[in-house]
């Protein structure tokens, strides 16, 4: 198994682009909640939305900054956050270019996946763990198999579940270094650039080495 865990390298500006994200959504002060990637049902953004309520009741200072997605699917969960009264909890930046991402990933306190279903590991999951911030996810096969539980917060993939993992993970800051300190040895010695050559390397060696059929007969 090679996972496809190579990335864009960080941009040259990362501090001013960091910077201008916080001027931006007037971060200063408030627990941010980042989700990156797409919008689709599978996502489970869904249970996000309706997890808010409980997060914002302990925690009134939280943001939920939403990268990506669709203008259509935007307004979708705009709506779903309006329709629960936690729509000025959110912010929604739609889609954004690969090297914006690692300054989204920069100014989050918790980052956050919600699949409800599915056994690909998304890509964003990666990128997570090289970030070295802790991550709150749902336990289904589409994390638990790249993720433990020294790696992330493992939640039910239902609201409630997912409310309570981000308010530890938000409230208990021992927790959280644990957490993404494991995030990032995970990264290194498993989805590292280094590492997936290495495996890459060791997959044509064999190839090159392996003895052809029609020769063996």
């Amino acid at each position: 198994m090679i996972e496809n865990t190579l990335d864009f390298d960080p941009p040259d500006d990362l501090p001013t682009r960091v910077e201008n994200i916080r001027e931006r959504f007037s971060l200063a002060g408030r627990a941010v909640v980042l989700y990156t990637g797409t919008l689709e049902r599978y996502q489970g953004l869904d249970l996000l939305v309706s997890a808010a309520p409980e997060v914002i009741q302990r925690l009134p200072n939280v943001v939920f900054l939403m990268v990506g997605g669709t203008a259509d699917q935007v307004a979708a969960l705009k709506n779903a956050a309006r329709a629960l009264s936690v729509d000025q909890a959110f912010e929604f930046v739609g889609s954004v270019s690969p090297t914006d991402v690692f300054a989204y990933l920069e100014v989050a306190d918790v980052l956050v996946t919600t699949r409800a279903r599915g056994t690909n590991t998304p890509l964003k999951i990666y990128q997570y763990l090289r970030a070295g911030k802790p991550i709150v996810a749902t336990a289904i096969r589409s994390h638990t198999q790249a993720l433990d539980s020294t790696s992330a917060e493992l939640v039910p993939p239902e609201p409630m579940g997912i409310a309570k993992g981000l308010i530890r993970t938000l409230t208990d800051h021992n927790h959280a270094h644990d957490l993404a300190t494991g995030a990032r040895r995970l990264a290194d010695t498993r989805y590292s650039e280094r590492v997936y050559m290495e495996r890459l390397e060791r997959l044509m060696a064999g190839v090159v080495n392996a003895t052809p059929r029609a020769a063996a007969n």
